[in-house]
């Protein structure tokens, strides 16, 4: 089975990898992984209001970004 690809806006894609892992793209920049049931993020999460709007729709977090930096510091969301 091949990657599938899926582009949510301008500049913000979406890579469901074969092993059912997902990659978030923005801006050409590595943002988050879903593996696992585990999301890795990068320090580029929030890089824009846009890349926000889109990573928490590519991941389905119904989330502030407030409530999104309290499970990375808590460790829920784990930094890449």
């Amino acid at each position: 089975m091949l990657p599938q690809i899926e582009t949510l806006g301008a500049n913000q894609t979406v890579v469901i990898t074969i092993d059912e892992g997902k990659c978030f793209f923005s801006y050409d920049r590595f943002i988050a992984q879903k593996k696992d049931g585990v999301l890795y993020v990068t320090d580029f999460w929030d890089y824009s209001a846009t890349t926000l709007k889109y990573f928490k729709e590519a991941f389905r977090l119904g989330l502030t970004k407030k409530e999104i930096q309290q499970m990375i510091d808590m460790g829920e969301i784990k930094k890449m």
